[in-house]
């Protein structure tokens, strides 16, 4: 499967992996089970870890990626992309530009839990019982 979606942290972090051949169907069905994630909890803030892990393939026009997105999630938090493929953090800073979500990269999902546990209070508590 090229993409699967995941709470890592119940109620408060989704882990997003793509691989292989990806295609914008599988990036849509992604994008719509992760609102649907989001919206079934009552935490303020979700946050996304997205991994690209051995993509062979996805799309690279930014034409692509119209019509791909609606609104983001009422408790959308950060997104965190990990790695270093720069079409994929080209394509994402234009989509989470458009819709304005917090944003950024890192090196390692290490790194990312880090990243948010810094700006998130509840996400703090919620790693000193859980992580």
């Amino acid at each position: 499967m090229p993409v699967e979606i995941k709470w890592h942290i119940p109620e408060h972090v989704l882990y997003a992996r793509y691989s292989g051949e990806v295609s914008i169907d599988d990036i849509r069905r992604q994008y719509e089970e992760g609102i649907d994630l989001c919206h079934s909890v009552e935490t303020s803030l979700v946050h996304m870890i997205v991994e690209f892990d051995n993509v062979t393939s996805f799309p690279k026009s930014l034409s692509d990626y119209k019509d791909t997105f609606g609104e983001k999630a009422r408790n959308a938090g950060w997104v965190i992309v990990v790695g270093d493929n720069r079409m994929i953090r080209f394509l994402s800073t234009v989509v989470s530009n458009l819709m304005k979500l917090r944003f950024t990269y890192v090196n390692s999902s290490e790194e990312a839990i880090e990243y948010l546990v810094a700006r998130d209070s509840a996400l703090a508590a919620k790693k000193r019982s859980v992580l």
